[in-house]
């Protein structure tokens, strides 16, 4: 119902910026009758074609593309399982590509250590945000020897409308309701109430989730040369993901 809801003030919000404006501009916050319960894992292409422009076909664009979104996250919420509650995580996916997970539950620690050199569109995800979050990784092709590394690794939040990702040729780019921009060394920018991101002066991404109950996330993306590292450190959030189900 609430997703319904969601879906409903979109649309209408949709026929009054087509009407009289194109400043879709941040929108970091959705109806605020979506609870930390009920959020959605982002199931949905994590690397989708930018436009180079923005005309009204391209406002138009981005506002279907955000309804479909919302359908997705319906679908997904209905059969999605409960996320365990970690007090304390810590996870990567680095060199070609090494995936490791640390986390403590209040009933003991669950830890992994595995080699991928496959994508994971859901390399870790979080319920405990309103919009959802969720990381994605997209390999290189494979070498002559079949190596991979992570070619792109992107940031997924307020429900699929706002990412944040970074190459292998270490160009940044942040994507907010269809319009995408680049991330200059040195420039940070507050992406909603919650929500940051600061491009350091060696090139590094580091984007910050807090929710209201106190929970974080912060995602690390690094340039290593052939590929991007992940790293991740969260506080007091629920998780999910192929870190979290390993293989």
């Amino acid at each position: 119902m609430q997703i319904q809801q969601s879906i409903a003030s979109l649309i209408g919000g949709a026929i009054d910026d087509s009407i009289g404006s194109d400043a879709v501009a941040g929108a970091p916050d959705r109806p605020s009758a979506w609870n930390a319960g009920h959020m959605d894992k982002i199931r949905r292409s994590p690397f989708p074609s930018w436009p180079s422009t923005a005309g009204a076909a391209g406002g138009l664009g981005a506002i279907l593309s955000q309804i479909m979104n919302l359908l997705q996250q319906l679908m997904s919420a209905l059969g999605a399982s409960a996320q365990p509650f970690f007090n304390s995580a810590q996870g990567s996916s680095q060199g070609d590509p090494h995936l490791a997970f640390d986390g403590t539950t209040g009933t003991g620690t669950q830890q992994a250590r595995f080699d991928s050199m496959d994508d994971h569109p859901d390399l870790l995800d979080s319920n405990s945000f309103r919009g959802g979050f969720q990381i994605a990784t997209e390999v290189t092709r494979p070498d002559a020897n079949g190596v991979t590394f992570n070619r792109r690794a992107a940031v997924t939040t307020n429900f699929g409308a706002t990412q944040v990702s970074l190459d292998n040729h270490g160009q940044a780019r942040i994507t907010r309701n269809g319009k995408s921009t680049l991330l200059s060394a040195g420039q940070s920018l507050q992406l909603g109430r919650s929500e940051s991101v600061v491009r350091n002066a060696d090139g590094s991404v580091v984007i910050s989730e807090t929710n209201e109950s106190g929970g974080s996330i912060t995602t690390t993306l690094r340039d290593s040369g052939p590929g991007v590292d992940v790293s991740v450190a969260a506080q007091a959030v629920q998780l999910g993901g192929d870190l979290v189900r390993h293989p």
